[in-house]
């Protein structure tokens, strides 16, 4: 993987963590899947004055819609998306990988989300917990292979937040 990108359900890039030095994989991703999403189903239709209306979860066909796995126009870029509460995760390819492997590894990061924040998950808690979500990725990931996928391990290294803690920060 080359670089992890977690969007808001209106389209929003909360996190933004390049594994890899690439040209290839810059935040352009996020604009093209957003706007495949937004032509491919008219719940992710565009609202007034060019802001994206928020995805409304209660739809589980229209994320069916939307293909795990796209190729990018340049022709060299695969962009694999999970779908999870209101958080859309991605990640970008430019070599050779198994895309069941790039899936496999977003799902396991929204659990470990959850497992660490509580359900559901919300672009809210991701930005509360900002400094833990670099944490993690930081752990869970080495030069774009995955690395510590197991809560128990990264709850050993990365304290998950308490209330105390957020009360010293």
């Amino acid at each position: 993987m080359d670089a992890l990108f977690i969007l808001s359900t209106g389209g929003e890039v909360i996190i933004e963590r390049h594994l890899r030095p690439s040209t290839l994989s810059s935040r352009a991703v996020c604009s093209y899947f957003w706007s495949y999403c937004q032509k491919t189903d008219d719940t992710f239709a565009a609202g007034g004055a060019g802001h994206p209306k928020e995805y409304r979860d209660d739809s589980q066909q229209s994320k069916a819609n939307i293909p795990p796995v796209l190729l990018m126009p340049n022709g060299q870029t695969y962009v694999v998306s999970v779908f999870r509460d209101s958080l859309i995760f991605l990640a970008t390819l430019t070599a050779e990988s198994p895309p069941l492997l790039s899936i496999e590894f977003l799902h396991r990061l929204a659990d470990i989300f959850t497992a660490y924040f509580g359900p559901p998950l919300t672009d809210e808690l991701v930005k509360e917990n900002f400094a833990t979500v670099y944490q993690l990725l930081e752990e869970m990931a080495d030069n774009g292979q995955p690395l510590t996928t197991e809560p128990n391990a990264l709850m050993a290294v990365i304290s998950p937040p308490t209330v105390m803690g957020k009360v010293q920060q």
